[in-house]
């Protein structure tokens, strides 16, 4: 067996697992914070994690995740509220996660029928 068939096989193991773990640890992170922080926190990433998805949608990831970590930080530095990089981090990936669900839940988008059937005709 090679690596590529190795890693391919692990792909659907580790993805759940590795979302999990970040989930297990926003929680843990977030509990740890005051209560008012934990609210503006997870509200400012939820809110900027929209923003940078909206105009900046078809960017790659690291480049999205690198914009929304700078606006955050600038957010919070406003706000003169103070947190660790590895709290801003994982916010961005609950934000993502949530997003991505609400995504998934709301199905597929109306507009998609009628561009196929203009294209049909």
């Amino acid at each position: 067996m090679d690596i590529q068939a190795i890693i391919l096989d692990l792909i659907p193991v580790l993805v759940p697992a590795i979302v999990g773990y970040l989930v297990i640890l926003c929680k843990y992170i977030l509990a740890r914070l005051p209560e008012n922080q934990h609210a503006i926190v997870t509200q400012v990433a939820q809110s900027v994690v929209n923003a940078v998805e909206q105009v900046y949608g078809p960017a790659a990831g690291t480049d999205k995740k690198t914009i929304a970590e700078n606006r955050i930080l600038d957010i919070l530095k406003a706000m003169h509220i103070t947190i660790s990089p590895t709290l801003i981090d994982v916010a961005i990936e609950a934000a993502v996660y949530a997003l991505k669900q609400d995504t998934k839940d709301a199905g597929p988008s109306p507009v998609a029928p009628v561009a196929s059937a203009a294209k049909a005709a």
